[in-house]
């Protein structure tokens, strides 16, 4: 579904009518702005990793330091479930080492083998690099969520896994505030949360608990 027919599904649902609105219409514009806003509130749906927004994400070349930035205006956050390592491809393009992530609170207890942790907007190996290690020079892919690309152009698509459900939130928030049709709202709540417990459903395997194989520490404990 792209923009333009968001749009038109948006206003008929929310009015009744068929929309005539063009991109310089001020509703267009209100309709387009409370997509947006109800997009980064789905992204972010607690209990929730929309599988829709996973990616492998180079963030960068390893270089003589423990320490690698990610941009957290792409990266929503690292990816924890199971069988998701960083992946330090080598130098020779070829080989590569992952390397498991860790609580950070525990990545002391790791001073050898292929461990790392998130730290805020960091990630954090158990050693500095040095430029003898064959993961010198090489790329650092990360596990992770994306933040969904929002609607600015009539040609863009819709990111939400389920478009209607974007069309009634919408809708119904355009009517809360219209005093003609404030009750309209709460059908149409309704309406989206039916659809939201939908592609709850349909993404249950990233919103089960997670499977993370457990890591033994020195102390016997793991995590």
């Amino acid at each position: 579904m792209t923009l333009s027919d968001f749009i038109a599904r948006a206003y008929i649902v929310a009015t009744g009518e068929v929309s005539t609105l063009t991109t310089s219409d001020d509703d267009y514009e209100k309709l387009r702005q409370l997509a947006n806003i109800n997009i980064d509130d789905w992204s972010s749906e607690p209990g929730v990793s929309w599988r829709s927004l996973y990616s492998i994400e180079n963030i960068g070349a390893v270089t003589a330091t423990d320490t690698f930035d990610f941009d957290t205006d792409t990266i929503r956050e690292i990816s924890n479930q199971e069988g998701d390592n960083v992946r330090l491809v080598h130098a020779d393009g070829t080989n590569y080492t992952d390397y498991a992530l860790v609580a950070p609170e525990r990545l002391k207890d790791f001073s050898t083998g292929p461990y790392c942790a998130v730290i805020g907007a960091t990630i954090v190996f158990n050693r500095a690099f040095v430029s003898t290690d064959p993961q010198f020079g090489g790329a650092i892919n990360v596990p992770c969520f994306l933040f969904p690309d929002l609607l600015v152009n009539s040609t863009d698509t819709v990111p939400v896994d389920i478009a209607e459900w974007l069309v009634y939130a919408t809708a119904a928030e355009f009517d809360r505030t219209d005093l003609t049709r404030q009750n309209l709202y709460p059908g149409l709540v309704a309406k989206a949360n039916d659809l939201m417990i939908a592609m709850k459903q349909a993404n249950s395997p990233q919103i089960t608990p997670l499977h993370k194989d457990q890591v033994s520490y020195p102390n016997g404990s793991t995590w």
